[in-house]
């Protein structure tokens, strides 16, 4: 993103994505600037049990800055 505003948006949005999809974003400004991110909409698919006991999340989020990386996983956010 090159603007001072903007949308950003899965592709054939609102129809759900295609399997295996992997968008990524990035998103830059001065460091004398701040940037806001707002999400009107916003769906994940849920956790994925394995037959091993852990978990997998097919859909997520990472939002990240040089000393914070949260990722959040089905529909907690």
């Amino acid at each position: 993103m090159t603007t001072p505003t903007g949308t950003i948006q899965s592709n054939q949005y609102p129809r759900p994505y295609p399997h295996y999809r992997v968008c990524y974003w990035r998103i830059a400004a001065p460091s004398h600037r701040r940037v806001r991110l707002e999400f009107l909409d916003f769906d994940l698919e849920e956790s994925v049990a394995r037959s091993d006991g852990t978990s997998f999340c097919p859909d997520y989020v990472t939002v990240s800055t040089n000393t914070l990386n949260p990722s959040h996983c089905a529909n907690k956010v």
